[in-house]
């Protein structure tokens, strides 16, 4: 029509071409991707919650069989736990409502006696047949396992516990199913989406028209009219606002591919949306109810089990079983792990003897937790700075967990005559001497045996809280550890038991002293 009908008017033809362009801009602002691609997930995520709500007895039949003693019982309780999913799929399902049209229907195909419908219209009466009563038959199955239970035909409360927890279960599946068919997705939504759709496509079906508006050479202010053909980038032009440069393609390919997807997206969304119509594709409900029916009632019949092992007595199974010749070439070799191709030579495989620990000694071997706290402490004392409270506390913690410590103190007539200790085990893998240390109570130094200092340094002075200790060494003797025994007689008001281990000074916790003039 346009390259017919339109060419012979310019200004019909101008018209159109002014429609077009403006369609071709206007579907650019249709966010149709995100109505439609949030429509479509939110339908399919229904789809697919619905299918997980529907009851499968399986469950509740395989326990029946292994707890309950009593064969009418366990078939009454599944036929009644099929009756409540049957209740539910005919509020919801137009297929299983146009089986079981009425009640008297389900006493024909045997999901009802004559007694329990009775029941059910009584139910039926005193709520008007406004609320769903899918659950009633559940109750039925309750007080019946309540009774076996009573009747020592199920030997414990755990497997009672557990039967009822099955039928709670289909019970709650059955409600969510009437949850779905009772609140469905806003109509309005389904109808914005299905409008825009539509809209789009329109809209592109004059949006995509390749047109031949009239060109002009563009001189200045002036305007001189060309063929229609004479395409000049920069220098031609026209006056509707059409993209020159788009090629004459008869067949709008693109065009076409975006409607199919589209529609087609539209088109699942609207087979999905109600999965318990009359469609072929939606759930096979009457397959349902009949699959459940038969195999629950096979599931509580109990069968005597002959055990054979057709491996035998002390056979294992093969490491792979025996394939077709067509599965042959599809046969799996197994997990690969990252370190399968770890090769390690023998060299490599020699344990470290002592001979080639580093200078730290056995140190190295230390947790990383407590070489990093030592290496900390060890860093301070290198530096000047007083180790922190935390890093003396710590370390400490790590000696008293590594030795004991046995005191024994003597007492006279002018206070602490003297404390012997004794340190048992090793600090940090390194053991220790023992020396002479003399404090002073007030009247005069007094002699305390406690651990000796082992250092490999010279030095003969250090401070501690801002006083000077000094420090004597006697005898300079070997002791059979190899190491070095000092005495050493610090002087001042404060004194704390240093252990020094290569290159760590570590504050041993020391018990603070009594008030000796107060005894």
């Amino acid at each position: 029509m346009y390259r017919y009908v339109l060419v012979l008017d310019e200004k019909s033809k101008d018209n159109f071409e002014v429609f077009c362009v403006y369609c071709s801009k206007g579907i650019q602002r249709i966010p149709l991707s995100f109505i439609l691609g949030f429509y479509v997930s939110q339908v399919v995520s229904r789809w697919w919650d619905q299918w997980n709500a529907l009851a499968w007895p399986d469950r509740l039949a395989q326990q029946l069989t292994c707890y309950l003693n009593c064969r009418t019982t366990r078939r009454s309780c599944i036929r009644w736990a099929c009756l409540s999913n049957v209740l539910t799929l005919r509020m919801i399902s137009s297929k299983v409502a146009l089986r079981f049209p009425t009640l008297e229907h389900l006493i024909e195909a045997g999901l009802l006696t004559s007694k329990e419908l009775g029941k059910l219209d009584l139910m039926l009466e005193k709520t008007g047949g406004r609320h769903d009563l899918s659950w009633y038959p559940i109750s039925w199955a309750q007080e019946a396992v309540r009774k076996s239970r009573k009747d020592a035909l199920i030997p414990a409360d755990l497997w009672m516990s557990k039967l009822q927890d099955s039928l709670m279960n289909i019970a709650d599946q059955n409600w969510r199913m009437f949850c779905y068919g009772w609140v469905s997705i806003p109509l309005v939504y389904t109808q914005l989406v299905t409008i825009a759709v539509y809209t789009y496509f329109f809209a592109a079906l004059f949006g995509s028209q390749y047109l031949t508006p009239t060109k002009y050479l563009i001189d200045g202010e002036m305007f001189y009219k060309v063929d229609e053909h004479d395409y000049r980038p920069g220098a031609t032009g026209n006056l509707v606002g059409y993209d020159d440069s788009i090629f004459d393609m008869y067949i709008p390919t693109f065009t076409l591919l975006e409607f199919v997807f589209y529609f087609g997206w539209l088109k699942v969304a609207e087979s999905l949306i109600n999965p318990f119509g009359e469609d072929d594709d939606d759930f096979e409900t009457n397959y349902i109810i009949d699959r459940n029916l038969q195999l629950g009632y096979l599931m509580v019949e109990r069968e005597d089990v002959v055990q054979e092992d057709p491996f035998g007595e002390y056979e294992i199974p093969p490491n792979v079983l025996p394939h077709t010749m067509s599965s042959k070439e599809f046969i799996d070799s197994g997990p690969q792990m990252p370190t399968d191709n770890v090769y390690v030579e023998e060299d490599g495989m020699a344990l470290v003897t002592e001979k080639d620990q580093d200078d730290q000694g056995l140190i190295v071997n230390l947790r990383p937790s407590i070489k990093s706290r030592l290496s900390r402490l060890g860093s301070s004392i290198r530096t000047g700075r007083r180790p922190s409270i935390a890093s003396r506390r710590s370390c400490g913690s790590i000696i008293s967990n590594r030795g004991r410590v046995e005191s024994r103190k003597q007492y006279g007539k002018d206070g602490l005559i003297s404390r012997n200790s004794t340190y048992t085990g090793l600090s940090f893998g390194v053991p220790q001497s023992s020396g002479e240390v003399s404090l002073s109570n007030g009247n005069g130094p007094v002699p305390v045996l406690t651990r000796g200092i082992s250092r490999k340094s010279n030095d003969t002075n250090h401070r501690d809280n801002g006083i000077v200790l000094e420090e004597k060494a006697e005898g300079n003797t070997k002791s059979p550890n190899g190491l070095t025994s000092y005495t050493t007689e610090k002087e001042g008001t404060d004194f704390k038991k240093e252990s020094v281990c290569d290159k760590y000074i570590v504050d041993l916790p020391v018990e603070e002293e009594k008030d000796t003039n107060n005894i």
